[in-house]
């Protein structure tokens, strides 16, 4: 099980370090933008469509597998109060099941539209040039991907030992 943790905790480091770079980028191009403004009276090209296409995608979707393995994510306890104790353990896996089979089908879909839009060299139009957007719908899929690699990790979370779990991460998934 150690391994298994180890192996989701590297492309989740890495996605989360990515989506980091990308924040700090946002500010310096948001920066960039408003001085650009003030001093020559011209904004910088293209900079409304890639802080939408890359930094907010990139901020967005890159982190969720840290945020999954320290137990941050979004939980409902509403079943989890009117389940009895003993069986608690049963529909908390059985949500996790869920969770990994959705986000399965969100890779696969993602995973889709990446390759149809890098096929057609997907492009939006900024300030008369086109932006490529393409490269975006893969940040997505890698995100997804590091997302449901956390999830399988933690399927038989049940099951595992304290010092299996990260820290941060709680019982519900």
């Amino acid at each position: 099980m150690k391994q298994l943790l180890a192996a989701a905790i590297l492309p989740s480091r890495l996605s989360t370090t990515l989506g980091a770079v990308a924040t700090a980028a946002m500010a310096l191009h948001i920066s960039a933008e408003v001085l650009s403004r003030l001093v020559w009276g011209q904004s910088l090209f293209g900079t409304i469509e890639i802080i939408s296409y890359y930094y907010m995608v990139a901020a967005s979707f890159l982190p969720l597998a840290s945020a999954q393995l320290q137990g941050q994510m979004i939980t409902t306890d509403v079943f989890a109060k009117i389940v009895p104790a003993r069986i608690r353990p049963v529909t908390d896996f059985l949500g996790r099941l869920v969770s990994l089979a959705t986000c399965g089908m969100l890779i696969w879909a993602g995973w889709v539209q990446a390759l149809a839009k890098t096929r057609v060299n997907e492009a939006i139009s900024g300030l008369g040039a086109p932006v490529l957007v393409w490269p975006s719908r893969w940040m997505l899929v890698i995100g997804l991907a590091a997302l449901f690699l956390a999830q399988l990790v933690q399927l038989p979370r049940g099951v595992a030992s304290d010092e299996d779990t990260p820290p941060g991460a709680g019982a519900r998934g």
